[in-house]
């Protein structure tokens, strides 16, 4: 992994204060009359990004500095991820004694391109995440090591699961080899299954189990919810007194592109 590259990702604000300094030196080599400024200073809104507009309206020069700024960083961040997504995918190719060939037809090939579009795609989306590249990683390995061509409807459904998921719900259900066993207390259930509410108790014993830090607690109550939402877990009794979650269908499926 390039330096740079994984400085981008891992301190992404250190890295836009430093394009910030940039930025602010050229701002201050703009030198804007008394017409523009005030004009400024009245609110005056630019709704239409356009040169021919802009080019008309005092502190264009501003307007176009801002833009490029803002570009500049967006392709810096946009890169650095991307190849952050390709070092670790030929990283577990390595760590596997397989081919690099595989990651190579995959892009060459016209529907593995096209799904390989679609995990940069969730990469753009989220603020630079060394957790959501790692699981993105798996499953760029997993898609490319597969009959994609024919499986290519099936992968775009998984590609549109993944998309909706926070990288936090991703790394609970990665660990679903690891989830504890609950105390529902009072419980109400259908074939073996808990039909009453049971995302309270679980995720107190699996913040207790992890020795999760108290500020992130709520968030690990949030993906779990996230995750009973979507169908892809679900708890069961067992014994008398406690339950279990496991995955569904659909979890076990997408858990399969994420999986180390």
């Amino acid at each position: 992994m390039p330096e740079n590259s994984e400085m981008i990702i891992s301190h992404s604000q250190e890295h836009l204060n430093l394009k910030k300094q940039t930025l602010d030196s050229k701002l201050e080599n703009l030198k804007l009359s008394e017409e523009e400024n005030e004009k400024i200073r009245n609110g005056h809104a630019i709704k239409v990004f356009d040169d021919k507009i802009l080019g008309k309206i005092p502190g264009y020069e501003l307007a176009k500095t801002l833009l490029s700024w803002n570009k500049e960083v967006n392709e810096e961040i946009k890169n650095a991820k991307k190849e952050m997504l390709l070092v670790n995918c030929c990283d577990r190719i390595t760590e596997q004694n397989k081919s690099i060939e595989i990651i190579k037809n995959f892009l060459s090939n016209p529907s593995g391109n096209t799904l390989f579009n679609k995990i940069l795609q969730i990469i753009d989306d989220n603020p630079p995440d060394p957790e959501l590249v790692q699981h993105l990683s798996c499953t760029l390995l997993y898609i490319s090591q597969s009959d994609f061509e024919k499986l290519f409807n099936d992968h775009k459904y998984a590609l549109s699961q993944i998309k909706l998921m926070t990288p936090h719900s991703l790394s609970i259900l990665n660990d679903s080899a690891n989830w504890p066993l609950f105390s529902p207390g009072s419980f109400t259930s259908n074939g073996g299954v808990i039909t009453t509410d049971w995302l309270e108790a679980f995720s107190r014993s699996y913040i207790k189990t992890k020795q999760v830090e108290s500020s992130v607690q709520k968030l690990i109550k949030h993906c779990v919810n996230e995750l009973i939402s979507k169908r892809f877990i679900l708890a069961t009794v067992q014994g008398e007194k406690n339950g279990q979650v496991h995955l569904t269908e659909i979890g076990q499926t997408i858990l399969n592109y994420i999986k180390v």
